[in-house]
């Protein structure tokens, strides 16, 4: 799986300490065309985002307290410098809404 799979969850934990459903998305594509890798990263997010709104993962973690989200982007090669503006304009977005962006560069 990876980012270009909008319609699929990377990767998917419950971190008990902080309560926070953790979602992965793994991004393995460069920075050549920023526009396509925006556009597909933001639709993977969003993907993401309407999996918690509907509560999609209470199937497999019922019994769990949720108080927050968590997606974790690994990329493949250092985002641009819009890329991560539009890590932080999500963020400032989400933020309200109980999730939080990471992000990390894979060496």
């Amino acid at each position: 799986m990876s980012v270009l799979d909008k319609n699929k969850i990377d990767g998917l934990a419950y971190d008990k300490s902080e309560e926070a459903l953790v979602m992965l998305i793994t991004d393995h594509l460069d920075w050549n065309d920023e526009y396509s890798h925006l556009i597909s990263l933001q639709d993977k997010i969003n993907s993401y985002v309407n999996f918690c709104e509907t509560k999609q993962y209470e199937e497999k973690f019922s019994h769990e307290s949720i108080k927050m989200a968590v997606i974790d982007v690994h990329f493949l090669h250092e985002p641009t410098e819009n890329g991560m503006h539009f890590l932080q304009r999500v963020q400032d977005q989400l933020g309200e809404l109980g999730f939080m962006i990471k992000a990390t560069i894979e060496s």
